[in-house]
């Protein structure tokens, strides 16, 4: 009988070195584009100049400043760090009007009277807790042709914004902000387009334009929460027994919330959420070092 030949043991170890270093090659080729957006995110909060700021108003004390880097775009407010940040980056180089120019004894002016353009670029979510938002909603969505969203929380209206581009012809979200500085800055800076019916935006305080909706029969196949106060951690009225109970009630069954959260309000938060759609229906996904997570709560009849 013919002796089996053996494969030689270096020839064996090459083989394997090359299969790993290919997993590895995929593994890059998968996540290149969230490094990439990430990179010029950081990029960005390097290298920002600061164009204009909203001061405050009755009810709301606190600035909101818009800063460029190039044709990257962050709204921050003045209280708040790196973390509560919202990024857009628009197409092309920032328009000359656009440029910061500190008016008279240096000052720079008020975004109430400035407005500058922007082609949003829409192949890319610049954050990670958006980009992990997504994951929870691109599935849905696009299995669904009349995909109802119900968006808390503004901000620069990226999410809506990605969604409305993203998702199938049908697609409907509401937002609902409670600053109106912050809407009028993501149509002024951020290129976010109100849409009747397609994309539209609410000014009202989180919690009571839920509680609002549940007489009217208004029902939700996701229900997106990124709902913080200037003092940068989610209100009571965003994260209470009330608040989980209007969300739930607003859901279609199979519907989910999914909130961002700060891990510090994640152990008392998702206790409400169990409490309110069963344990088994609610889980929490940590972000990136842990310091912040969603909860995703699913309507389960």
């Amino acid at each position: 009988m013919k002796p089996i030949s053996r494969p030689n043991a270096s020839v064996v170890g090459l083989v394997l070195l090359f299969s790993s270093l290919l997993h590895v090659a995929a593994s890059l080729l998968v996540s290149s584009g969230h490094v990439v957006a990430d990179t010029a995110r950081l990029r960005a909060n390097a290298s920002r100049t600061l164009l204009c700021t909203f001061p405050g108003r009755e009810h709301f004390s606190h600035e909101i400043q818009i800063y460029v880097a190039g044709n990257v775009r962050s709204l921050v407010f003045d209280s708040s760090d790196e973390a509560t940040q919202t990024f857009v980056k628009c197409k092309g180089p920032l328009p000359q009007i656009c440029m910061p120019r500190p008016g008279a004894g240096g000052l720079l002016p008020s975004c109430e009277h400035l407005s500058c353009v922007c082609d949003r670029d829409g192949s890319e979510l610049f954050s990670i807790y958006t980009r992990g938002m997504m994951d929870q909603v691109l599935p849905i969505c696009t299995h669904s042709k009349s995909l109802k969203v119900l968006s808390v929380g503004l901000g620069a209206g990226a999410l809506p914004q990605f969604i409305s581009e993203h998702c199938p012809k049908g697609t409907s979200v509401e937002s609902v902000e409670y600053d109106p500085r912050v809407i009028e800055a993501a149509t002024q800076f951020f290129g976010f387009h109100i849409q009747p019916g397609v994309n539209e935006v609410e000014n009202s305080e989180g919690g009571a334009a839920l509680r609002a909706r549940v007489p009217r029969g208004r029902r939700y196949d996701i229900i997106l929460v990124d709902c913080f106060s200037a003092d940068d951690d989610v209100p009571a009225s965003c994260r209470d027994e009330a608040f989980a109970r209007a969300a739930q009630s607003i859901l279609r069954p199979g519907g989910k919330v999914i909130q961002h959260i700060w891990a510090q309000q994640l152990a008392d938060a998702l206790k409400t959420y169990k409490q309110t759609f069963g344990i088994d229906a609610v889980t929490s996904v940590p972000m990136r070092w842990k310091v912040n997570y969603l909860i995703v709560a699913e309507f389960k009849q």
